[in-house]
């Protein structure tokens, strides 16, 4: 389930996106980090993406977020709490604002 809105700026040609998406991250081994990669229609390489969870789990912190691919958004997540044991975070909505710089 996502949800999306637009904000535009016809003089200047970039556009700010932004929605939600939901991300069920698999299980990141301890101390290190994961990467999973969600669609968002319309994101194209060289745009920016900022996100925020809904609520944090105790043991992963968001390390950010990147437009790898047409409609793919690579999120990283990091296992730097608990470095003995490998943590499966819970499935969550995530806010986006994917700006399009052209």
């Amino acid at each position: 389930m996502s949800s999306k809105g637009q904000i535009r700026d016809a003089v200047q040609g970039a556009w700010l996106e932004f929605g939600t998406f939901t991300l069920d991250p698999a299980s990141i081994a301890a101390a290190s980090q994961g990467t999973t990669t969600v669609t968002i229609d319309g994101a194209t390489s060289g745009d920016l993406i900022f996100i925020s969870p809904e609520g944090l789990d105790n043991k992963l912190a968001p390390a950010g977020a990147k437009v790898t691919a047409a409609d793919t958004v690579t999120v990283y997540l990091n296992n730097v709490i608990d470095s003995t044991t490998a943590v499966d975070g819970a499935s969550k909505t995530w806010s986006y604002i994917l700006v399009h710089l052209s």
